[in-house]
């Protein structure tokens, strides 16, 4: 679980340097009259704008699924831990035939 936890905030770091980077270029660039940087600079402007729409979905819906499972965890416990040992089964039998 760390190591994913890790990795979602490489990830994180990842996107918040290039959103930095990209916001750099929008605030050199303003002043620069020329058609082709301002289209440029539009369209980079709809990217982030996208780009954090998106980021602020895929977080909402996580958020929304792991509320779910602790709700299902909570009301159906024994199902929880029978699903939890018939997955680990599956994954370990999986993996015992990948060697």
């Amino acid at each position: 679980m760390k190591r994913n936890s890790t990795v979602s905030h490489s990830r994180a770091h990842h996107h918040e340097k290039v959103k930095e980077h990209a916001k750099s270029l929008l605030a050199a660039t303003s002043h620069i009259t020329d058609s082709k940087v301002s289209e440029a600079h539009g369209k980079l402007s709809e990217l982030l704008d996208d780009a954090r729409e998106s980021i602020d979905y895929v977080e909402e819906k996580a958020v929304e699924a792991a509320k779910q499972t602790t709700e299902y965890i909570r009301e159906k416990p024994m199902q929880a831990v029978g699903l939890a040992i018939a997955v680990g089964a599956l994954l370990g039998f999986c993996i015992a035939r990948r060697k």
